[in-house]
């Protein structure tokens, strides 16, 4: 169901783009793990889940932002009337939104996303089986892009669409390692932006480190 909605609805581009923003995001989070020498101390790996999830928004946010459709990228509070409330990213492609958070496993229902349940609502008022309906921004679908793996090494990508009713599945897909789907031109400018954002993010934790004096700030 999901695989096909995918197809007919949203840019065919985006399960490929998606995926190679999370292994992107994984990559510089090794990378970074081994330049920085705080963050290979024991005491240090409690971070690396925060360090995850921030190159995993960086990350998608650089890939979209060069996509010639009307994407949005939207920075969203799970209460928005408290200063320093918890905040992730929610991304508007043509058919559907889509919001990334890790899991434990390849198939589980992530236990930290029962805060995006509004946008959930969004799939108890349609029906994906309907290939008549016009679907937009306004009215598309709700997705979690999940990702994971032993170690913080990337083992699987998939997209799914939530019941969090049931803490289940509608319908749920791998997509790692999927095509992008660009042009070559494109994907050049999707990489130098990758790893300019990338970098940049690195190098502010590097300098976190460096500007600590030898203390735990990261």
């Amino acid at each position: 169901m999901l695989e096909n909605y995918l197809k007919n609805h949203c840019p065919l581009e985006v399960p490929g783009l998606l995926s190679l923003a999370i292994e992107k995001a994984y990559k510089q989070l090794d990378d970074t793990i081994k330049t920085v020498p705080i963050l290979q101390k024991d005491e240090a790996r409690k971070s690396y889940g925060y360090l995850r999830n921030a190159f995993v928004d960086v990350a998608i946010e650089s890939v979209f932002g060069e996509l010639d459709h009307d994407c949005i990228i939207e920075t969203k509070k799970v209460n928005p009337d408290r200063k320093n409330s918890y905040t992730y990213k929610m991304l508007k492609v043509p058919g559907a939104h889509i919001t990334p958070v890790k899991s434990q496993s390849k198939g589980s229902f992530p236990r930290k996303a029962i805060y995006r349940d509004k946008g959930s609502l969004l799939n108890y008022q349609m029906s994906l089986f309907d290939e008549q309906r016009h679907f937009n921004n306004d009215k598309a679908p709700f997705m979690l892009l999940t990702y994971g793996g032993v170690n913080y090494k990337l083992d699987y990508v998939m997209l799914g669409i939530p019941d969090f009713e049931d803490r289940n599945w509608i319908d749920l897909v791998p997509i790692k390692g999927k095509p992008t789907l660009i042009s070559s031109n494109k994907e050049k400018q999707v990489n130098d932006k990758f790893k300019l954002s990338l970098t940049e993010k690195a190098s502010q934790i590097r300098r976190n480190n460096n500007d600590s004096n030898g203390g735990n700030a990261i």
